[in-house]
């Protein structure tokens, strides 16, 4: 639903349907967290925030009866033969990203406390918002502009210096401005029970800040077809946390120390993606479709 309205610059809809999200994953999880029903009132507020959400953007679409009826059996079967390789390969991308985040929670878990990996979790969620709010908004217009172009020029150079600049303006110089204060203002906007997990939110700043421009602009792989090469960035990204954990664990440092190698790695590995698509998006083949 998220592809098919931004093909339609239906960015409004999408927009909406992302409060519609938010608000209802929100008021779900708070009444039951009122009546203590815990993870079944997590995973509830869940699956009631995506029905919501993807509801709104369904009814959006079947009202466009006219691009409906262009729609057929034989155009499907044609479409889905000819871009065989989005799913093929963003299944086991979709799977290896989810499977880096899970990971670090178990090791976390398993080598410090659950207080520890409950200040982790809170940090990624509230350091991630800039990237599922902002970051997403902009990717989903990124992605059709970024299509129009190579249709008519062949390349995106345009379009991604464009959007790449823009969320440097955005990203890095408010890093930087806040960076020296978050240990002082953690606590003041989130209470003195979280006043341990600023000095993460440090830590971690520059590998949000790197993830916040570059997930915008992954898209460029799927509108040059290069979904195998997110697959191999994302398999290399499960080995590279595989064996940070294990390190941690073998020469048993602290959590700071397990941050500081997260942050350290995962920023160069990004800025090595971002390397890539911004090759790729000025139209050169440095890595082949197959």
């Amino acid at each position: 639903m998220n592809y098919f309205n931004s093909r339609l610059r239906n960015y409004k809809f999408i927009a909406v349907a992302n409060v519609y999200k938010s608000v209802s994953l929100s008021v779900v999880q708070l009444i039951f967290g009122f009546f203590k029903a815990g993870v079944a009132g997590l995973i509830t507020g869940q699956i009631i925030s995506q029905f919501s959400g993807n509801y709104k953007l369904f009814r959006e679409t079947i009202r466009n009866k006219a691009l409906l009826s262009c729609i057929s059996k034989e155009k499907m079967k044609f479409v889905a033969r000819r871009y065989v390789d989005f799913p093929k390969y963003n299944i086991w991308s979709g799977l290896s990203s989810q499977l880096s985040l899970n990971l670090i929670g178990l090791f976390i878990i398993d080598l410090f406390s659950a207080k520890v990996l409950g200040y982790y979790g809170f940090v990624y969620r509230v350091l991630g918002l800039p990237t599922l709010v902002i970051g997403t908004s902009i990717g989903q217009v990124f992605l059709q502009q970024a299509s129009v172009e190579k249709n008519k020029t062949g390349n995106t150079r345009k379009i991604f210096n464009s959007t790449f600049k823009k969320l440097l303006l955005i990203s890095v110089p408010t890093g930087i401005l806040i960076f020296p204060f978050i240990p002082y203002l953690w606590p003041v906007i989130f209470g003195s029970k979280w006043a341990g997990a600023g000095i993460y939110v440090q830590i971690l700043m520059p590998m949000f800040i790197i993830r916040f421009i570059t997930s915008p602009l992954i898209s460029i792989l799927s509108v040059y077809e290069k979904q195998r090469v997110s697959m191999l960035w994302q398999t290399g990204n499960v080995l590279i946390i595989l064996l940070l954990c294990m390190s941690i664990k073998w020469f048993g440092f602290d959590m700071k120390t397990f941050l500081y190698w997260l942050s350290s790695i995962s920023t160069v590995y990004y800025s090595l993606l971002l390397y890539i698509i911004y090759r790729i998006g000025r139209g050169e083949n440095i890595v082949s479709n197959h």
